[in-house]
C-alpha cells in the first residue's frame, strides 16, 4: 500500500500530540519553565533555613557602634522576624499569583486559538479537507486541496504513533497521518512497513516504536 485519504479538520490534532512532537524537536527545553519554577521554590526555601541558621547577635557585637548593646538579641531577632515576613510574603504571594493567573492563562490560551480559528476562516482558509499522502521512491508527497509538495526521504528523521495519528517528523512542520484513514489493521501495518523501508538508517533507528509495529504481523 503505498497511498492513503482521508478528511482533516482545522485544529484537530490535540495537544497530547503536539507536546510529543515538541519533546523530540526541543528535548529538555521544553521543560525549561517548570524546571524555574523549581528552582525558585527550592531557593526561597534554602535561603529561608540558611537566615535561620546564622547567629545574627554574633555578627553585630562586631559592629564597633553597636558593642554598647553586645550579649542582646533584639537586633538578631528583629533581622530574622522582618527576613521571614519578607520572604514568606513574597513566596506567598507567587503561589497565589500563580493560582490565580494559571487559569486566566489557560482561558487566554483557549481564546486565542478560537481567534485564530475565526481569523483562518476568515481569511479564506478551509476548516476541512481531504488530505492524500502517497510515499514515492522520490519522497513522501501529500496534496491537501491547498497544497501538494513532496519531501526527501533523507529529510524525514523519524516515523511514530501516538493516540490516533502517525506523524512523520520533517524539517518544516510534521506530517500528521490519522490512523483511522486505514480501513484495517493490516493496511496500516502495511503503510508503516513501506514508510520505513524508503527511510534512512538513522531515521528508522529512530522510529522503534513504528519499526516494532511493521514487524509484529501478529499484533
Amino acid at each position: 500500500m503505498s497511498s492513503v485519504s482521508g478528511s482533516m479538520q482545522y485544529g484537530e490534532v490535540d495537544r497530547k500530540v503536539n507536546e510529543a512532537t515538541d519533546r523530540r524537536l526541543f528535548g529538555a527545553h521544553s521543560y525549561v519553565w517548570w524546571l524555574l519554577a523549581v528552582l525558585v521554590v527550592a531557593a526561597v526555601f534554602a535561603v529561608l533555613w540558611l537566615w535561620d541558621h546564622i547567629q545574627w547577635y554574633e555578627l553585630w557585637d562586631r559592629v564597633t557602634w553597636v558593642q554598647p548593646w553586645g550579649g542582646t538579641r533584639l537586633i538578631d531577632k528583629i533581622a530574622r522576624g522582618v527576613f521571614k515576613l519578607a520572604m514568606n510574603g513574597l513566596f506567598v504571594a507567587l503561589l497565589i499569583g500563580y493560582l490565580i493567573a494559571w487559569p486566566f492563562a489557560k482561558m487566554h490560551t483557549r481564546l486565542r486559538r478560537c481567534y485564530l480559528r475565526t481569523t483562518y476562516q476568515q481569511r479564506g482558509g478551509p476548516m476541512s479537507w481531504t488530505k492524500v499522502v502517497t510515499l514515492t521512491p522520490d519522497g513522501l508527497a501529500f496534496d491537501d486541496s491547498t497544497t501538494i509538495a513532496t519531501t526527501k526521504w533523507q529529510y524525514v528523521s523519524e516515523l511514530y504513533g501516538i493516540g490516533g495519528y502517525w506523524v512523520f517528523l520533517m524539517p518544516v512542520e510534521p506530517l500528521f497521518l490519522p490512523k483511522r484513514w486505514f480501513s484495517d489493521e493490516t493496511s496500516e501495518r502495511a503503510f508503516v512497513r513501506k514508510a520505513l523501508g524508503y527511510m534512512t538508517e538513522e531515521a528508522r533507528a529512530r522510529s522503534k516504536k513504528a519499526v516494532k509495529f511493521a514487524a509484529d504481523d501478529t499484533a
